[in-house]
């Protein structure tokens, strides 16, 4: 696929990661969907407004398994295969804020990440969802988690990131040509798991 802005390279999107600004992920393919991801670390009220006003999906925290097992969630009943989603939502205790307001999203999220969290920290349910990214990154498992994860590491960050789906006007999952007009008109890069997977390489 020929790049065009905002198309950019994935050392443009490390640096965005390490600046404090958004990117939007995805794949190559035109069907694709798109999330956009954030660098936990940076995470402010402005930029989980924006997530959730302007992109309209769930919001997640993409979370390296190292601070998932030191947060130690608890684990929810299921039927799905994949392990990644089987852990409590969660809010920070402490908060002076509401944990469904953005302030106190944020509050949860800088806790989770902080270096001294501990599980008595957290209650559950919460309104942060977590899931836990495969050790290896995007060569492990090509998922948003997994690139939100290694664009933090190769940041130089705390390994954990914020994403959320891209809806449409009519609420449903936005594909190729919309993220393209969504990310001109919010001045945000693009990157693609493809150029990611090369990075490692």
């Amino acid at each position: 696929m020929t790049k065009m802005a905002p198309f950019c390279t994935i050392t443009q999107a490390i640096s965005d990661f390490s600046n404090g600004k958004l990117l939007l992920l995805l794949d190559d393919d035109t069907s694709s969907t798109g999330h956009l991801v954030f660098a936990a670390q940076h995470i402010t009220p402005d930029i989980i407004n924006f997530m959730t006003r302007e992109a309209g999906g769930i919001l997640y925290l993409a979370l390296a398994s190292s601070i998932m097992k030191k947060l130690n969630l608890p684990s929810l009943p299921t039927n799905r295969t994949d392990q990644q989603y089987t852990k409590a939502s969660f809010d920070y205790k402490n908060s002076m804020y509401d944990g469904m307001s953005a302030a106190g999203r944020v509050a949860t999220i800088r806790a989770a990440i902080a270096e001294n969290a501990r599980p008595d920290d957290f209650l559950t349910p919460g309104n942060i969802f977590p899931i836990c990214a495969a050790n290896g990154g995007v060569l492990r498992r090509v998922g948003t988690a997994e690139g939100g994860i290694d664009l933090a590491s190769f940041a130089g960050l705390i390994p954990a990131a914020v994403f959320c789906s891209v809806l449409n006007a009519d609420g449903d999952v936005a594909h190729h040509e919309y993220l393209i007009d969504f990310a001109k008109k919010n001045n945000i890069h693009i990157a693609t798991f493809s150029d990611l997977i090369r990075y490692h390489i």
